[in-house]
């Protein structure tokens, strides 16, 4: 049983894939998948929502918004997919805020959708092997190459490798206003929450304040990022950029 869901009865996105003898990313056609699980694709502007399902028995068609990007739309219908095979006649709405959310308010079906997604469009049998091809990359330089081989977002593709704990370390969001989420990889240095604002010392900070949209590497003390006793032994190195009105960081323990 896939531990991610509580239905067992539920092909997983591996399981589905491996089915449909898929062995590489460029086989990831999401119209072919969707159509082998009875869902017709069609692209319209939409209002209010990024995807939606209508169906009848084992038959549904999935409406995508045309304006967005691909990235966002090949992640919605992935999401949307994960409703219909795992929460099929039950009645719910998905706004566009929804999706593709690592905010800890996210819960229940969206997050069981998501995590679906993350699954169909990035499967660990073919993601995993494509970090470590490009392991000697500067962490966001990867996350940009994997984005492109997978055609996902940078969110998504950075959330995917901390949730594989194939970045051993943190993926942080924060704002002016402090901190907006975050996700630690189990091979983590430090198991605790981060700071609720940014500190001065960090690289993040620089960006959020000012006018660049990132920063070289930069190596700070623990209590930087976390507010612990335990912090203050420990070295971390962070990445940070800017990503929307926001900013992402990669932090990990170094020498």
């Amino acid at each position: 049983m896939w531990k991610d869901f509580s239905i067992e009865q539920v092909m997983t996105p591996e399981t589905l894939l491996r089915q449909l003898g898929i062995t590489s990313p460029t086989q990831l056609d999401l119209e072919v998948i969707a159509w082998h699980c009875g869902l017709e694709i069609q692209y319209r502007p939409l209002r209010g929502c990024d995807a939606r399902v209508v169906g009848c028995g084992d038959r549904g068609l999935l409406t995508i918004d045309s304006r967005q990007l691909e990235e966002r739309q090949r992640f919605s219908i992935a999401h949307e997919l994960g409703h219909w095979l795992l929460h099929r006649g039950q009645l719910m709405m998905c706004r566009s805020n929804e999706i593709e959310s690592p905010s800890h308010s996210a819960k229940g079906f969206e997050t069981d959708a998501d995590t679906f997604a993350a699954a169909l469009l990035m499967p660990a049998y073919l993601f995993a092997p494509a970090v470590e091809r490009v392991a000697r990359k500067e962490p966001w330089a990867q996350v940009r190459l994997l984005s492109e081989e997978f055609r996902t977002s940078t969110l998504a593709t950075a959330l995917r490798m901390v949730n594989l704990d194939l970045w051993p370390g943190w993926l942080l969001s924060y704002s002016k206003t402090g901190r907006n989420w975050y996700r630690r990889s189990v091979k983590a240095a430090l198991d605790t929450v981060p700071c609720a604002m940014l500190d001065s010392r960090s690289s993040a900070f620089d960006i959020a304040y000012g006018a660049s949209s990132a920063a070289k590497p930069r190596k700070v003390s623990g209590d930087v990022w976390f507010d612990t006793y335990a912090s203050q032994r420990v070295q971390l190195l962070e990445h940070a950029r800017k990503y929307g009105d926001d900013v992402l960081a990669l932090v990990c323990a170094t020498n």
